[in-house]
């Protein structure tokens, strides 16, 4: 896991890639301002933020926009996000950092949240139905532009090297292993078969279907939670139809290391599932989400690179008689490099959809930081409510499923 100085650089970097997207957006959007100006909260109560964001953050906090998981200030949301964990997770060393150490963290916060509230309301034009939201941007640009002109520096205190570390044997550390693992292997062109694929789909089914049996434990009978865990529902059935690839399409090769790293993971969720509730972190579900987001999105790149450069086989019968009689030295049982058939347009597709899926669940799911009191009496956290009744409801989540490829 990152530490608070590659955090502060990440930060820094997604708010650039969100400032430059805004600056070709004709439209106000609020979409992800939400869980930003929450997790901005959060961030700021811990290193002295000014007292006056706060009625601003707990109004945008409430603001209601669309959510489809595809705005880079999620991104922005997301690492704001991580960083209070871990300055919240370690309370006793921010408090006994430098004067100099919580300035500039702070400043990086307000930088952050600066440019982000500068770039949503200059450029881009209000709509009559977001105008409190663009009047709310307004004061928070304003309100944070001292602090972003403070010149940045490294951290010196142990603040900078901070992090939340997995515990071993932990569902975190499974889940750390096999991103690593994943990732690299998806992005390898002799490790990324067709096994890879399925079973890193398999397993991010796996892990939404774990955050959604949470979700229910924890809140069976809140409306909020309720709508969370159906977005977890979706993503692990989706991601189940992207582990089912058609037998016509092939992609040979081996990757042992995940093989053993994927069956680790299964283990780690199996114990985690029959642990006790008082024993089970919802940061360290929240922090093993956020990692098979990632390893979703290299999946989905790594898989469209494949496909549109001809790197999935296919077996010459599913391209139809048509294709056989334009190549008639061809048999029909001959594998081919697929020249862009419907079935891989399909499973990218499928693919894509899941990615989509497991981006809005992560974006609307934020787990509620336990307070000091909380935390000392051992109580379980809880899941934040929020608002979005109108999210449409699915059926019961089942359990996840193993891939069925065989390598060769």
């Amino acid at each position: 896991m990152a530490g608070v100085e590659a955090l502060r650089d990440a930060l820094l970097k997604r708010t650039q890639e969100f400032v430059t997207s805004q600056r070709t957006s004709p439209t106000l959007s609020i979409d992800a301002w939400d869980l930003l100006a929450r997790n901005a909260a959060r961030a700021l109560d811990l290193v002295d933020g000014p007292t006056e964001l706060r009625p601003i953050l707990e109004q945008l906090a409430t603001a209601d926009g669309p959510r489809d998981g595809e705005s880079p200030l999620t991104g922005v949301a997301l690492t704001l996000g991580v960083l209070a964990d871990i300055l919240d997770s370690h309370q006793d060393v921010v408090r006994a950092a430098s004067l100099m150490d919580r300035s500039q963290l702070r400043a990086s916060i307000l930088a952050s949240l600066h440019a982000a509230a500068e770039a949503s309301f200059v450029h881009a034009a209000p709509s009559r139905q977001h105008l409190a939201a663009a009047l709310l941007l307004r004061d928070l640009a304003d309100g944070t532009e001292a602090g972003s002109h403070v010149p940045p520096r490294p951290l010196e205190s142990p603040l900078s090297s901070l992090s939340v570390k997995p515990e071993p044997g932990s569902l975190h550390e499974a889940v750390s292993w096999w991103a690593g693992v994943a990732m690299e292997s998806l992005s390898s062109p002799t490790r990324a078969t067709k096994y890879c694929f399925q079973r890193t789909a398999a397993n991010i089914a796996g892990v939404c279907w774990t955050a959604s049996r949470e979700i229910s434990l924890e809140a069976p009978d809140d409306i909020a939670a309720s709508a969370v865990r159906d977005l977890f529902s979706r993503a692990f059935r989706s991601w189940q139809r992207a582990a089912d690839w058609p037998p016509e399409l092939r992609l040979d090769g081996r990757s042992p290391e995940l093989r053993h790293a994927a069956q680790d993971l299964d283990a780690a969720i199996s114990v985690r599932m029959g642990a006790s509730r008082s024993t089970r972190s919802i940061g360290e579900m929240n922090a093993a989400l956020l990692l098979a987001a990632d390893v979703a999105s290299v999946h989905e790149v790594a898989l469209r690179r494949r496909v549109t450069t001809g790197g999935v086989w296919i077996i010459a019968e599913a391209l139809g008689p048509g294709y056989l009689t334009r190549h008639p030295g061809v048999h029909r049982s001959d594998w081919l490099p697929d020249p862009g058939s419907p079935l891989a347009t399909k499973l990218l597709e499928t693919v894509r959809e899941a990615n989509l899926n497991l981006r809005r669940a992560v974006m609307m799911t934020q787990p509620l930081r336990r307070d000091g009191a909380a935390s000392r009496a051992g109580q379980p956290g809880v899941w934040e409510h929020i608002t979005c009744a109108d999210l449409p409801r699915e059926g019961v989540v089942t359990s996840p499923v193993r891939a069925r490829a065989v390598e060769r």
